[in-house]
């Protein structure tokens, strides 16, 4: 059986609990509601809990804390529900508005480019021929 643990505030949908199962097989979900936890906080939980899996929703910058210390988080991918009738096993809301849940994806890699902060500044060619023009 495979630990989950589940960092969400909601407790896991109906639908969410089929889709992990489709592909983990026999599944032990752990929800304990900690949305604010750092990254090194949620490598914590997982070793002290024995989860070889972990589902978030969190920042980018966490991501790619948890990608980088062989961690591949299950993120759970919901669209925004439209003048459809609610399913309780696959909606939820989140303040005035339903998402539907459409299935898991697992963050393999984030990668952050960066450029230089001196390249922001640089006019294009467009903008120097109308600087001259002034």
């Amino acid at each position: 059986m495979i630990k989950v643990r589940w960092l969400l505030k909601s407790p896991p949908l109906p639908a969410q609990v089929e889709n992990l199962k489709k592909f983990l097989g026999q599944v032990e979900i752990v929800h304990v509601p900690e949305p604010h936890l750092s990254p090194k906080e949620i490598l914590a939980r997982m070793r002290e809990l024995g989860a070889e899996e972990v589902v978030v929703n969190t920042l980018t910058v966490d991501l790619r804390y948890l990608t980088q210390h062989n961690v591949r988080p299950l993120w759970p991918e919901m669209k925004l529900v439209r003048g459809a009738e609610v399913d309780p096993d696959r909606d939820i809301k989140l303040g005035n508005t339903w998402y539907r849940f459409t299935r898991f994806r697992r963050v393999q890699e984030i990668d952050v480019k960066f450029t230089s902060p001196y390249h922001l500044n640089v006019p294009t060619s467009e903008q120097q021929e109308r600087r001259n023009d002034d």
